[in-house]
């Protein structure tokens, strides 16, 4: 049984409310060809993704977002820097923060402040740094809140078997990361991003529609964890080979890997997502084309929703950032 709370401004009506000028239109239009090439292997510089796990506060969002592009400029020739702008959030057991898209203030929910706030903190983004924005298709229906602002949508652990996610993803025209389940299976990961990567007719809003595919679509390995609830990592030479054989099976167009240092590859603990980044950046396994770092301007978490500190996972201080993505860049020499 369900009681209607109140009702939310619609996509069409948040575009009007918010509209994205020819300016903003322009940079994402460049940011989605520069993502594409990325993904498919014309442009051969490295991705980094990397921000708060939550963006929860849109001044500290933005302060962080100028400080990343400072280093998108400096290092531009080797690495593409992107941020993580993650405005609704999946929780294990269904409780804690949600999100801006759901409690713009923290605390309760409330869907249409939060939709006008997520957009807002979006746009303000793009015009102020230029960086391509990254966000979580969480709520795949409503895909159309922001698709003028987001160059690049993550498909999470717990969303990546299902079919809605799959099909919306597979008509979006951006690059799409498809992460591996929780359990880790690399054959449902392998099948997940075929799935994305190739076309799909089904029900959305009330039609049936029909894609072409996303051949942008590509894997993300994040770590697994068991059913006695212990973290493994799976960015190991043995994993990523068993993943691209399943893809040579599946016939996948798609190829592109990028490791999560964060969830299960690094325990969720802020030290050993320093220690899975560096050694990645030491190892250089020529197959992984891409990192994602959960990061913010202070490290570790609080649930109180200190300034620049993450409300849901641990994240690594703008500092430790800093001292990564130098150590990256070297290392790509």
């Amino acid at each position: 049984m369900f009681e209607r709370v109140k009702k939310v401004i619609t996509a069409e009506e948040v575009k009007k409310l918010l509209p994205v000028g020819e300016k903003i239109a322009s940079v994402k239009a460049d940011n989605d060809e520069t993502l594409r090439n990325l993904v498919s292997g014309k442009d051969k510089r490295f991705l980094l993704v990397c921000g708060p796990c939550s963006a929860d506060n849109e001044d500290a969002v933005a302060e962080y977002c100028v400080k990343l592009k400072a280093l998108s400029d400096r290092y531009d020739d080797r690495l593409v820097i992107v941020p993580r702008v993650f405005t609704a959030k999946p929780r294990t057991n269904g409780e804690g923060y949600l999100g801006m898209m759901y409690q713009p203030e923290g605390v309760s929910v409330d869907v249409d402040e939060g939709v006008r706030r997520s957009r807002g903190m979006m746009r303000r983004i793009i015009e102020e740094t230029g960086l391509p924005i990254s966000d979580e298709l969480l709520y795949p229906e409503y895909y159309d809140y922001n698709d003028d602002l987001v160059s690049y949508y993550f498909i999470g652990a717990r969303s990546s078997e299902n079919p809605e996610h799959r099909n919306v993803g597979s008509g979006l025209g951006v690059a799409v990361g498809v992460k591996n389940s929780t359990g880790g299976n690399l054959m449902s990961l392998a099948g997940s991003v075929y799935s994305v990567n190739t076309p799909k007719e089904f029900l959305l809003k009330g039609e049936q529609v029909r894609t072409e595919g996303n051949p942008y679509a590509h894997a993300v390995f994040r770590g697994f964890v068991d059913e006695s609830g212990v973290f493994y990592p799976n960015y190991s030479d043995n994993s990523l080979r068993t993943y691209l054989m399943l893809c040579e099976n599946y016939g996948v167009i798609n190829r592109f890997v990028m490791v999560d240092c964060s969830h299960a590859n690094s325990s969720k603990q802020t030290i050993k997502q320093i220690k899975t980044a560096r050694s990645i950046i030491r190892e250089r396994n020529k197959v992984i084309g891409s990192l994602m770092l959960e990061s913010y301007l202070f490290e570790g978490r609080s649930d109180s929703g200190e300034y620049g500190v993450s409300r849901t996972d641990n994240c690594i201080g703008f500092e430790d950032t800093e001292s990564l993505v130098k150590d990256l860049y070297d290392s790509l020499g």
